[in-house]
């Protein structure tokens, strides 16, 4: 009988690892909730049940509700459970506009449980709203409600429309066209252009405005940056109850006579990390007060018992400025201590913030650019426990080097922990200014937008002299691209004891190969990213560059950004314009920085360095 017993707990536990293998093959996708009406929103899913029979069911909760561990209301798929993969969607009713909610797919059977999909955001917002009141149910369409649809044919799309307050069903050619002109005034060949706004924006809305002096070739104002509705207030057209603005803008001479304008919109992917605090500051980002705790920084035991930082300004006298070395008073950030007196005995000090990366929103497309100063120098600054490399010298009469954290982010709570060093038990303190960046809810990171000098698999810089994947440049009067290598301190000159700036974990520098010096003329850079399953419409692309000498940056051989005066020293912002969505495709896209290395009579290295801050898009309906 023993045999036989053996025999069946074998074949029981086997039987287990292969149920457990079965219901890890099982996957949930919540897919991109759209409003369905003015008050109901329509999610979608995909389920692969890996031959296991799933029942489905579709979660919704306010994002507040969800942050303090409500339960969800769920509606069941309806049918019977089913083995085979396929997509399907519920529609959530009763909704409360301008309130965000959390949506997810939910798939479940009585051997695996339930396995749940991501909660991904939904808001039914005032610009839903105004279509609906046009549109009625056809507002779910693309083709009509979709704001870059143009369904009255007038050559104006939905966002303008609703910018600009007009009627997006009824054609209305004034509001902006790509051939209308205005004949310039006699007075110093000038043309004007107004564009008003009349209503309160939504915040996630850009403008670019443009001009041509021919009606083909266009021009940006403000060098092709976003106009972010920066507008001039001014009473709304009609009743004056909202506020919205007036766009002002003037090209002069115009050599033909006439002048075209036009107006582009678009919505920004982006969002700042709105939980991310400064130190020194409180709720309204306002400077505390002398001597109060700073409820955004916890001091972490066991080396200190003090529960929270403390903030000092100048009032403490020495060693704040006027009074000591330390640097001085700011509304932007302060200094915080472990204690009152400014001093604590010698050891290792923690002190920690939290921040929220809600869910619905890739962690992948979050980043923190900041500088921070100390006394004395900062061991190690950490996300979520893994180190940044990130560390400060500790010269408390300024900020150091600018730094960035684009890895390490998880959805919901996260932690950054930075550790300054005592050394002697005596003056400590800390002081902090940064900002957090994240895309928003539905967006996704690109891939293939990889840092310079970094590696594919996990965004580390690679080491001194190693090939760089996924980068090839061709050097001037050859044919063939070779692979470029990276150039770090550990290399010595340029970047250690010479001009370029410091390596750190986040990028390094490239060069066209081993040696230090390289020929004049045109370096061509290329980088592929991969827009496959993401809608090229919603792409934004923003990131910052260095180089030695000058540099252009080229998308799908179209022309992003001139030749700036960039250097080699710190960072030049380079970002994609929204009118050049329409030259993505889906599938690969080439980015080409074409850089110039100037003649030099003695050695002459050329490089490339450059890091993407955001790069996301949103994927594409299933």
């Amino acid at each position: 009988m023993k045999p036989i017993a053996a025999c069946c707990l074998v074949l029981a536990l086997h039987s287990r690892h292969l149920q457990a293998q079965t219901c890890e093959n099982i996957s949930i996708e919540t897919g991109i909730p759209r409003v369905s009406s003015m008050s109901s929103i329509t999610a979608p899913g995909v389920v692969n049940p890996a031959g296991v029979a799933v029942s489905l069911k579709m979660e919704v909760i306010t994002t507040a509700s969800l942050s303090e561990g409500g339960t969800p209301f769920a509606l069941a798929v309806p049918g019977p459970p089913g083995t085979q993969a396929r997509g399907f969607s519920l529609t959530f009713t009763g909704l409360t506009p301008g309130t965000d909610y959390a949506v997810r797919a939910v798939a479940s059977s009585p051997v695996c449980g339930e396995i749940p999909g991501k909660w991904v955001i939904a808001r039914i917002t005032a610009r839903d709203l105004w279509l609906y009141q046009n549109f009625g149910g056809n507002a779910s369409l693309p083709a009509i409600g979709g704001l870059h649809a143009d369904p009255d044919g007038d050559g104006v799309p939905n966002l303008l429309e609703w910018i600009s307050n007009a009627n997006p069903a009824v054609a209305n050619p004034g509001i902006s066209m790509p051939n209308r002109y205005f004949d310039s005034f006699s007075s110093g060949w000038r043309s004007d252009y107004t564009f008003y706004v009349w209503r309160p924006l939504l915040g996630d809305e850009w403008m670019l405005a443009q001009h041509s002096f021919d009606g083909q070739s266009w021009s940006s104002f403000g060098n092709g940056s976003f106009l972010d509705a920066e507008v001039t207030p001014t009473p709304a057209n009609g009743n004056g109850t909202s506020l919205g603005g007036v766009l002002d803008l003037a090209v002069e001479p115009a050599e033909s006579g006439r002048a075209w304008f036009r107006t582009m919109a678009g919505l920004i992917g982006r969002q700042r990390i709105s939980t991310l605090f400064n130190t020194g500051l409180d709720d309204n980002r306002q400077p505390l007060a002398d001597g109060t705790s700073d409820s955004h920084w916890l001091m972490v035991p066991p080396v200190t018992a003090y529960p929270w930082a403390i903030h000092r300004n100048s009032a403490a006298g020495f060693p704040i400025a006027p009074a000591g070395p330390w640097l001085g008073d700011s509304r932007t950030s302060g200094w915080i201590s472990p204690a009152y007196s400014l001093t604590a005995p010698a050891g290792r000090y923690t002190y920690r913030t939290t921040f929220n990366i809600p869910y619905g929103v890739d962690p992948r497309t979050a980043s923190i650019s900041g500088k921070f100063t100390s006394d004395n120098s900062i061991f190690r600054m950490s996300l979520n426990a893994a180190a940044t490399g990130i560390t400060g010298d500790g010269n408390y009469s300024q900020f150091g080097p600018e730094w960035l954290i684009t890895r390490g982010f998880v959805s919901g709570k996260n932690t950054l922990d930075i550790i300054v060093n005592e050394p002697d038990g005596s003056y400590t303190g800390l002081r902090v200014e940064m900002d957090g960046m994240m895309q928003r809810a539905g967006r996704v990171a690109i891939p293939g937008c990889i840092n310079s000098g970094c590696s594919v698999l996990d965004g580390l810089s690679l080491a001194n002299g190693a090939a760089v994947p996924g980068v090839t440049v061709l050097k001037p009067g050859e044919t063939t691209p070779v692979t470029p290598v990276t150039a770090s301190s550990l290399g010595g000159w340029p970047v250690a004891a010479g001009a370029w700036s410091l390596e750190t974990s986040s990028s390094t520098w490239m060069r066209p190969d081993a040696t230090s010096s390289h020929a004049a003329g045109e370096y061509r850079w290329v980088r592929e990213f991969d827009l496959t399953g993401l809608d090229p419409n919603t792409v934004e692309i923003k990131g910052r560059i260095a180089a030695d000498d000058n540099v252009g940056i080229w998308l799908n051989d179209e022309q992003v950004i001139a030749y700036p005066a960039v250097n080699y020293t710190g960072w030049t912002a380079f970002e994609l314009p929204g009118w050049m969505r329409s030259t993505l495709r889906r599938g690969r896209n080439t980015l080409v920085f074409r850089v110039i290395n100037l003649a030099n009579n003695g050695t002459n290295p050329s490089g490339l360095r450059y890091e993407f801050l955001h790069a996301a898009a949103a994927p594409l309906p299933q």
